[in-house]
């Protein structure tokens, strides 16, 4: 279910220790309630798609290096918030419980696991982009798996409309399955050659 939105921006403390405070932490123990609300984002009904550019050549390199560059520089900003939380729920050992899987297992099908207020373990996929709310992300076949066999446990942090001059971003937050709640597209193939037969 999708569970929260932001209804404003937050930063990115790059130069944050894990002891010390950042700004996300000291803005949220004020009010992190404040931050969120309860509204997920309307429901955008698809228009035509945009047909690819004629002639040219995209710089898929310089690409893939931006999309890595924001995606990582999300995780961060979901590992403070994660953070913030845990110490918000009287959890005295944050730091050290909340694990970026994706540094070491870019396969887990998930980036970050945290735990709930009670212990129980949660995995977080973390989608970051610099549209929109309504724009499209990619999500691989091992991550929809995860989080159908961990529908309980599984957190989509969709971050968006990230900017890295200050740098910040809006999110919302989605709980379980995502075939439940995601439009999916399938937008290429794995193929064998079956051979002459």
């Amino acid at each position: 279910m999708l569970r929260e939105e932001a209804d404003e921006d937050l930063p990115l403390d790059r130069d944050a220790d894990t002891e010390g405070e950042t700004g996300i932490e000291e803005e949220a123990e004020e009010n992190w309630d404040g931050l969120l609300q309860e509204e997920p984002p309307a429901h955008r009904v698809r228009g035509r798609k945009r047909s690819a550019p004629h002639g040219g050549k995209a710089d898929y390199e310089e690409l893939n290096a931006r999309n890595l560059e924001v995606g990582q520089a999300g995780e961060r900003l979901v590992i403070q918030l994660e953070h913030t939380r845990l110490a918000e729920q009287g959890r005295v050992d944050p730091v050290e419980k909340v694990v970026q899987v994706s540094l070491s297992n870019d396969a887990a099908g998930y980036d970050i696991q945290s735990f709930s207020a009670t212990g129980k373990p949660i995995y977080i996929e973390v989608k970051a982009t610099t549209g929109g709310e309504h724009t499209a992300f990619y999500l691989s076949g091992r991550e929809l798996a995860f989080s159908r066999r961990h529908k309980k446990s599984f957190r989509l942090y969709r971050l968006f409309d990230y900017q890295s001059e200050p740098e910040r971003a809006r999110f919302y937050i989605v709980e379980g399955d995502l075939s439940d709640q995601c439009e999916l597209e399938p937008t290429e193939y794995r193929a064998h050659y079956k051979g002459h037969g």
